[in-house]
């Protein structure tokens, strides 16, 4: 099996902490939903996500000659959410790329007042959307969902996807939805939306299962 060092580090830290994070193959073990799907494929998914520039490693360990990428909890949830899309039959690049994105990246026309401090620690911002669905979950609040949705442009022959991520039972606190939006583009018309509950994806890697929109501010 090809050693994960063979792939460049675009713009990861170099540690020498094997703690700050699991390499590919124990976030297979994370991932594993029990069944036929075998370790080996698990791991060449994930690596596929990263090399196709889905996923970002957390840092490269340095410790020994092999070297391996790292990844810490918003990677493996970005890497949980992909499978189930590819489970889902979304093996799309249009549609992988857009989930990455939305888990991936800010727009800052999503927050207006800034993007908002983890719950658990005030003093620090999540890096990542996904890192914000991981503090929001462990902390108390549920009902997050992947949508994914295919637009369509009447000077454009292709469709244009985009995926967000929504919240329909929390609220921020002048009464809103919390969530990011699509950002299709003017004049693109959306014709088909296709949502994936996060609850269940965030339940097995942290083991938690509540009602949505269980906490408040």
């Amino acid at each position: 099996m090809q050693t994960e060092i063979a792939w460049p580090a675009r713009d990861v830290p170099e540690t020498m902490d094997r703690e700050s994070g699991i390499t590919s193959v124990e976030v297979a073990e994370r991932l594993s939903e029990g069944g036929t799907l075998d370790r080996d494929g698990l791991v060449a998914r994930f690596r596929g996500f990263v090399r196709r520039n889905y996923i970002t490693p957390a840092a490269l360990y340095m410790g020994d000659r092999k070297g391996a990428y790292l990844y810490g909890a918003p990677e493996v949830f970005i890497g949980a959410c992909l499978g189930r899309l590819c489970d889902h039959g979304f093996n799309d690049s249009d549609v992988l790329l857009a989930a990455s994105n939305a888990l991936t990246n800010w727009n800052v026309d999503d927050w207006p007042e800034g993007i908002p401090t983890l719950r658990a620690d005030p003093s620090r911002k999540p890096l990542t959307p996904a890192e914000y669905l991981l503090d929001m979950h462990v902390t108390g609040v549920d009902g997050w969902a992947l949508e994914i949705g295919s637009f369509r442009h009447p000077d454009d022959d292709r469709p244009r996807i985009k995926a967000r991520v929504r919240n329909g039972f929390y609220r921020n606190p002048g009464g809103g939805s919390v969530g990011t939006n699509f950002h299709a583009g003017d004049g693109y018309e959306l014709r088909t939306l296709t949502m994936i509950d996060l609850a269940t994806v965030m339940a097995k890697l942290v083991g938690v299962v509540r009602e949505p929109g269980a906490a408040t501010h």
